[in-house]
């Protein structure tokens, strides 16, 4: 990463990640003790599986909005970017109009719908029914809006996107503030201002990127290649739709799997202890998601070798942090759960092993998934994506009804470590006849030699530190250990690169440089 304007983009798209991070981590401890002190389980858990569902219907953009992300960063030129948008915008009204024509087709003619939610109780369908069609009506009349968020993207400004993120998850706890404190409203109440002050923050988001964006109203000065027509966008979004298809299986089947089988009740624990594990998550998607337009930018200027060395630093640096999340998760995830939310919130400790498993996983899938979505080379990755949704469906089935919630938790730690754990690192050098590997010695090597021993202190002080107190004294010792063994492990290359990172982000701050 050695120009200064690609140091700029990924510092600049980094920040804007963590500051996104840092929003949701505020907004959850503000919003889950009050959402679940007011709402009670039972009421909570069904919030939580009515926005599972309503997951589900962001595939209903057809994975349009990505494509419209990957196209515009690889385009070259304004005129083929403003193509490339005002196509995907098309697709996006139509394919959300027939979305919305299915819902309200759904609920005239099958008005026990509710019923896919699972265990509710008889004296909250109505509730439940009401507050599920409402947020998801707006939640399609926002998605068109969704293009202009992707533009930001693909036209290297990660910052723009992530600011109307954050403001779009503040319009949630307010949302949530004005429902509890101010109207003392039911789900219903806190669906309709969620999704209207979403949808006003996506009116802003477009209204900023039309404004800021006068150069692509330029037209065309010669042929607009073929890779950026609508077929071509459409067929690339396809694919990204069919992978989204299965990235919603993973993410969202579990509320349900354990809603139908255990109670709705039994959805807030695990809930709100994935929610932990999940702003770890976004540790990672914040890095992966600075270097993504990136990719596609540096992949359409044919500059492999600096692809190659991106890539394999964040495969080296993740781990470290997937290693961290996973003994942190077991050392200090049920004090704080226990504090913040009370000790009916926590999942227990083979979620939390599970979790943290998955966590530590994901952080080296991420990297693969990202260089195979920016290069647009996502063939075979539908495939491996599909398996591991199936194979998580069906260990989670098999498992919740002996082990509870952490069968489910199980389910979706095995589905993604004998599925895209080794299969993606291989598509990537595949996909790029060799250009882009993955060098899996560092990883191994920070494995046997700091990961798995400090995650077996912390799992023996779980079970037998006698004291909370010493426990917690313990786990902290055991994570500085761990950093400390981490960072000496690491690679000069890395550590080099590490170093030199933060000392621009440094100099930056110092100097008050970083403008937007």
């Amino acid at each position: 990463m050695t120009s200064p304007g690609r140091k700029k983009t990924f510092l600049l798209g980094t920040a804007s990640y963590y500051g996104a991070t840092v929003v949701s981590i505020v907004v959850g401890l503000i919003s889950v003790p009050i959402g679940l002190d007011y709402f009670g389980v039972v009421r909570y858990g069904i919030w939580a599986v009515v926005s599972s569902v309503i997951a589900y219907l962001g595939l209903s953009n057809l994975g349009i909005t990505t494509a419209a992300q990957v196209l515009t960063a690889k385009a070259s030129a304004p005129f083929e970017q403003r193509t490339v948008l005002r196509r995907s915008l098309f697709l996006l009204l139509v394919s959300s109009a027939v979305a919305l024509g299915a819902v309200l087709g759904t609920v005239h003619f099958y008005p026990g719908w509710v019923g896919v939610l699972g265990k509710i109780p008889a004296d909250l369908h109505g509730e439940a029914t009401e507050a599920a069609i409402a947020i998801a009506i707006l939640f399609l009349l926002n998605l068109p809006l969704t293009v202009f968020s992707a533009g930001f993207v693909g036209r290297q400004k990660v910052y723009w996107e992530r600011t109307y993120a954050s403001l779009t998850t503040i319009a949630g706890l307010v949302a949530l503030i004005l429902t509890v404190f101010l109207l003392k409203g039911n789900l219903v109440t806190l669906a309709l201002f969620t999704g209207v002050a979403r949808l006003l923050v996506s009116i802003a988001c477009a209204s900023h990127f039309l404004f800021a964006n006068s150069d692509l109203r330029q037209k065309p000065a010669e042929p607009i290649s073929k890779e950026f027509s609508t077929n071509s966008i459409l067929a690339s979004g396809i694919r990204f739709f069919v992978i989204g298809v299965a990235g919603m299986v993973l993410l969202y089947t579990d509320n349900l799997v354990i809603s139908h089988f255990l109670g709705v009740q039994m959805v807030t624990p695990y809930a709100v202890t994935f929610t932990i594990f999940n702003l770890g998550f976004s540790i990672f998607a914040a890095i992966n998601g600075a270097l993504s337009p990136m990719y596609s930018q540096s992949a359409g200027r044919n500059q492999w070798e600096w692809v190659q060395e991106t890539y394999n630093h964040t495969v080296h640096l993740l781990p470290i942090l997937g290693g961290l999340l996973w003994i942190g998760g077991i050392a200090f995830a049920r004090e704080i759960i226990t504090l913040w939310a009370g000790p009916q919130a926590y999942g227990g400790l083979l979620v939390v092993i599970a979790l943290g498993g998955y966590g530590y996983t994901v952080s080296l899938v991420s990297s693969h998934v990202t260089v195979l979505i920016a290069l647009n080379r996502t063939k075979r990755m539908v495939v491996y994506n599909w398996l591991e949704a199936v194979s998580k469906l069906g260990i989670s089935l098999a498992l919740v009804r002996v082990l509870g919630i952490g069968g489910a938790a199980v389910g979706t730690f095995l589905g993604d470590l004998l599925t895209v754990f080794w299969l993606l690192p291989r598509d990537v050098a595949r996909q790029t006849a060799g250009k882009v590997n993955m060098h899996t010695r560092p990883i191994i090597s920070h494995a046997i030699a700091a990961m798995l021993p400090c995650l077996a202190f912390v799992l023996l002080t779980y079970l037998f530190a006698p004291v909370g107190w010493m426990r917690v004294m313990i786990n902290v010792f055991v994570v500085i250990l761990y950093l400390a063994l981490s960072l000496r492990i690491m690679s000069p290359d890395t550590r080099s690169l590490v170093k030199n990172i933060l000392t621009e982000v440094y100099v930056h701050i110092k100097t008050q440089k970083v403008k937007i």
